[in-house]
């Protein structure tokens, strides 16, 4: 048993040898040394095998770093979509979401097929930490189905809403107006009015939501754009709310 443990901790304090050899990668996971377990779930040259194999560990700790290794084999990415611990399915989001843009070209569209299919399927999750893992890393992307972005947009809860309506170019004024018109989540109106570039026309409902902190966001973006009448509309406002005082100065 010494002789064993010694082969797979390398007599250096690292729990695997600088050079991992197949045997050597076979011989730690039999062994159940946690140890050499998260060093193997950690490593870009671990087999995606035992990757796979990794992926159904018993410690969500193990589980969680094989959803984050950027080595880990499609089959066992799609297994964790399911995983029961929260912070797995949040860690393999933001992988997922990160190396979205390497996947396409064309020899790889059934890869990112494979991929929009697990990020789909994590914009649905039960947890909204989860699906604000997801927003937060494709906030900004283009590289994602519009229907994705829309959902992230009128999700529920502001955590997983919020950095999508800010920055996702792939919402359309219609998808900005409904949200103005319809959404619960705190701030909403507020981040839509503090968009790189604002319409008149979402700027014309930012002003008849009648919230001021989005108003007085609206007021200091200098690239939204605003019809007189709609300025108009909100200095009559502003005549008995005093929030929208200094914006308008």
């Amino acid at each position: 048993m010494f002789q064993s443990l010694k082969k797979i901790f390398g007599g250096t304090g690292h729990a695997l040898g600088d050079d991992l050899s197949y045997d050597d990668a076979f011989d730690a996971l039999e062994s159940q040394a946690k140890r050499s377990r998260i060093e193997l779930a950690e490593r870009p040259d671990t087999p995606p095998e035992m990757l796979y194999f990794l992926a159904t560990d018993e410690k969500a700790d193990i589980r969680q770093r094989v959803a984050r290794n950027v080595s880990t084999p499609m089959q066992a990415n799609e297994l964790l979509v399911e995983d029961p611990a929260d912070e797995v399915r949040g860690e393999l989001a933001r992988k997922i979401a990160r190396l979205l843009p390497d996947m396409q070209t064309t020899e790889r569209d059934v890869i990112r097929e494979r991929a929009i299919s697990m990020l789909q399927r994590l914009a649905d999750d039960k947890i909204a930490s989860v699906r604000a893992a997801l927003s937060d890393t494709l906030k900004d992307s283009d590289l994602i189905p519009r229907s994705l972005a829309q959902k992230l947009a009128k999700d529920g809860s502001k955590i997983v809403c919020l950095p999508v309506l800010e920055y996702s170019p792939l919402l359309s004024d219609d998808d900005l107006i409904e949200v103005i018109a319809g959404s619960t989540a705190e701030g909403a109106i507020e981040k839509i009015a503090r968009r790189e570039n604002v319409s008149t026309n979402v700027s014309e409902a930012v002003a008849a939501s009648l919230d001021v902190a989005a108003i007085a966001a609206l007021l200091v973006n200098s690239n939204a754009q605003m019809r007189e009448e709609t300025l108009d509309k909100i200095i009559d406002q502003a005549e008995t709310v005093d929030g929208l005082h200094q914006p308008l100065v």
